[in-house]
């Protein structure tokens, strides 16, 4: 049964029966029927029926001082104004919830609001209050032992440090995050947070230390059936590999990713694949392999009219055919390059064994 169906069920189910307790005046089970229902509502993105139907549930809950359900029905308001965007109403909620987590003594239910909480202020670029409440967050945790939820708050901490610049701070809290979930063998997860951490070794410009678990995260996602984020490994490995100079493990990497692209019919994906190992093989001076894979990005770039991709491939053919000496072709390529653009440019001097970055795809 489709999620919608089993929903309006649901929705239909929860209305009648809804009614049919405020009738014979059994408020509990009224408002259990009112928070049910704005579950189905949210489910189907019917926002503004769960808002009522949750402000009623909350009602009730102040009306019969039920306290837990007062702060189960806070924490699924606070998420749907999330999803609406209204992230002021949506930390005003939150903060109740906490207050009342707080007041019954529930520390998984604090724990899991300040971990809401420090999502809202993410996504309000708030990044310093993120941090506090990913950190009270992740303290509640470790007092419950939950493994899984220190290791994903470490993740999100890890994600506000970034944005605000805080570069070795994210490193330490993605190699905390990866050795919690390797402990608890949580694969799909230490995959994930393993290819994180080199990525962000990358961008800290330790280079050696990132491949290291780049390798690892592929691993695991090849054992994990992970095959989409082993392509996505296998990209970023090639990258790094080029970046490094040693290009016969880019053309390795890059060559798997690119198949992997295909198996999954990722074209956009494919295409950028052939970009950026038609570069190396430039630099391999493989003139004929690097005119093949731009040609065939080029194709798909015309194919999804996509203008710019367009002029990154012209210019990435242009380099391939100037490297052969075939200026004409070279000349007629440069004039679509121009013509995208609409703007005039010379290129006096061409390298083609230190391509500029402008003609990689990221």
């Amino acid at each position: 049964m489709r999620l919608v169906d089993s929903c309006a069920r649901c929705r239909r189910s929860g209305l009648t029966q809804g009614l049919a307790w405020s009738s014979i005046g059994d408020l509990r089970a009224e408002g259990n029927a009112c928070s049910h229902l704005g579950v189905a509502y949210t489910a189907i993105e019917e926002h503004h029926d769960a808002i009522e139907m949750l402000n009623r549930s909350l009602e009730i809950a102040d009306a019969l001082d039920d306290e837990a359900g007062r702060s189960q029905t806070l924490g699924k308001l606070g998420n749907v104004y999330f999803l609406l965007g209204e992230y002021t109403d949506s930390i005003d909620t939150l903060q109740k919830q906490r207050s009342s987590a707080q007041k019954m003594g529930d520390t998984a239910g604090e724990a899991a609001t300040c971990g809401n909480l420090g999502a809202v202020y993410a996504s309000l670029n708030r990044h310093v209050d993120a941090l506090d409440m990913f950190r009270k967050h992740l303290n509640l945790a470790k007092q419950l032992g939950d493994v899984g939820g220190q290791a994903q708050t470490c993740c999100n901490m890890a994600t506000s440090l970034e944005k605000v610049g805080r570069h070795q701070e994210a490193i330490e809290c993605l190699s905390q995050a990866r050795n919690l979930l390797k402990h608890i063998s949580d694969h799909a997860g230490h995959a994930e947070a393993a290819g994180r951490l080199g990525r962000a070794l990358i961008a800290a410009g330790h280079l050696d230390n990132a491949m290291v678990f780049l390798s690892e995260s592929r691993s695991l996602c090849q054992s994990c059936g992970m095959v989409e984020q082993e392509g996505q490994m296998l990209h970023t490995m090639g990258m790094l590999s080029l970046g490094l100079g040693n290009y016969s493990a880019a053309v390795e990497h890059l060559t798997k990713a690119k198949d992997i692209a295909a198996k999954l019919q990722k074209t956009v994906v494919f295409a950028k694949m052939c970009t950026n190992l038609g570069i190396v093989k430039i630099r391999l001076c493989a003139y004929a392999e690097a005119l093949e894979l731009h040609t065939a990005a080029y194709d798909i770039a015309r194919e999804l009219q996509d203008l710019a991709s367009q002029a990154v491939c012209a210019g990435n053919l242009g380099l391939a055919f100037i490297s052969r000496r075939c200026l004409r072709v070279f000349v007629c390529r440069r004039a679509l390059r121009l013509q995208v653009f609409a703007t005039v440019s010379t290129w006096c001097v061409i390298d083609v064994q230190n391509v500029p970055d402008r003609n990689l795809l990221p």
